[in-house]
């Protein structure tokens, strides 16, 4: 197992490549000009493309795509987050609203949906919050949603 290292990479590409490389999965620099690498088992070949913004394209995507992940690593950098509480579609039937403790007005999303789709804005007590989430959890793909104070 070779240990791929390209000083121009993000830190999070070496970090990915060292430890698969310790889980003895093959690694691969596809093109070096163009910040390409892969990992694979014998069952599957993943391509990983290191970016400028020094952070790994498949973590940033993620990172993108999951609003609480996104929250978490704002805090960790001391950016302020509003106040988030998150509820499970399996939390959906038995949740007591009136335990929520939160400022109003709030707004009520699923934490991985980058668009519009399933947000209920301008919540202004229990009853229009309980509303808010139901709507949120209207499309069957969404597991988790956040409530958060505007």
């Amino acid at each position: 197992m070779n240990r791929i290292l390209v000083d121009k990479w993000a830190i999070s590409s070496q970090i990915i490549i060292d430890e698969a490389i310790k889980k003895w999965f093959q690694t691969e620099k596809i093109s070096e000009e163009n910040n390409l690498f892969s990992v694979s088992s014998s069952e599957k070949k993943v391509y990983f493309k290191s970016v400028d913004c020094w952070i790994n394209s498949s973590l940033w995507l993620k990172i993108c795509d999951n609003k609480e992940l996104t929250y978490l690593i704002a805090e960790e950098n001391n950016i302020r987050v509003p106040k988030s509480i998150y509820i499970d579609r399996s939390d959906l039937n038995t949740i007591d609203i009136d335990s929520i403790k939160v400022e109003y007005p709030v707004v009520s999303k699923p934490i991985d949906w980058g668009w519009w789709d399933w947000v209920a804005i301008n919540l202004n007590n229990p009853e229009e919050l309980q509303k808010g989430i139901t709507y949120s959890f209207e499309d069957d793909s969404v597991m988790r949603v956040v409530i958060q104070e505007q």
